[in-house]
């Protein structure tokens, strides 16, 4: 008698008997890529060996490479430095939005303890004149 409700080759979850394999997607939609030996809720991911820390080099040209390969920041104008796993971020950005990303982009690198975001937004001479003329009460 099978109790799971489904098939005879599922188990009690309704995946196949002996967990999922290469390429399967389980009843959330995820695809098993074999990294996951340990099953749901017990992923050891990001928990490196005893002591161990990434150096500031490492963090530096990952939190580039994740700000070049953004696809809605240009990230030509910001400048990145890393001390003691703390990032700083400086230069312009076109926009809030983008100096949101910027600072997404370096929290997500692995070994970063701090991001300090000294990013500005660049000021269009168009807008400028619109919001002084405006603060000013239009004289």
């Amino acid at each position: 008698m099978n109790r799971g409700g489904g098939r005879r080759d599922e188990g009690y979850d309704g995946l196949p008997r002996g967990g999922l394999h290469w390429g399967q997607r389980d009843t959330g939609g995820r695809a098993w890529s074999g990294d996951d030996q340990q099953g749901p809720g017990q992923s050891h991911r990001g928990r490196g060996p005893k002591n161990y820390q990434r150096s500031d080099e490492r963090i530096c040209e990952d939190v580039c490479d994740r700000l070049s390969d953004h696809h809605e920041l240009d990230a030509s104008d910001i400048d990145v430095s890393v001390s003691n796993r703390e990032v700083t971020l400086s230069g312009e950005v076109d926009s809030k939005q983008a100096k949101r990303h910027a600072e997404d982009c370096a929290d997500a690198c692995s070994g970063v303890e701090h991001v300090q975001n000294n990013l500005r937004v660049k000021r269009s001479l168009a807008g400028n004149s619109g919001e002084d003329t405006a603060r000013s009460g239009g004289k």
